[in-house]
């Protein structure tokens, strides 16, 4: 059974009630693929936290009001700010 890899059942399968152990195996297939994208958007999330977090400390260590500098809408930035930019990428977060 584990070999089977269809979410329908076969037309016939020797006169056994499955149907039930089919939609079960949807069911969970189903679940697993929603929790994995649950944490995929939750550490995708998480990293764009961790990169903004860390432009405000390297920020922090340079100038004297970090604020406004992170704040501020870059003219090569395509109108976006630095944290913006760290939280969208790591390219983002090397160009402030």
């Amino acid at each position: 059974m584990k070999r089977f890899e269809q979410d329908e059942p076969p037309e016939d399968f020797a006169g056994l009630p499955l149907e039930r152990l089919f939609l079960r195996l949807q069911t969970a297939r189903f679940d697993a693929e929603e929790r994995a994208k649950a944490e995929r958007a939750d550490r995708l999330r998480r990293e764009a936290e961790d990169r903004v977090s860390e432009a405000v400390q390297a920020a922090n260590k340079v100038f004297i009001d970090p604020g406004s500098r992170l704040d501020t809408i870059r003219p090569d930035s395509s109108g976006k700010t630095p944290r913006e930019m760290a939280a969208d990428s790591l390219v983002g977060l090397g160009r402030f």
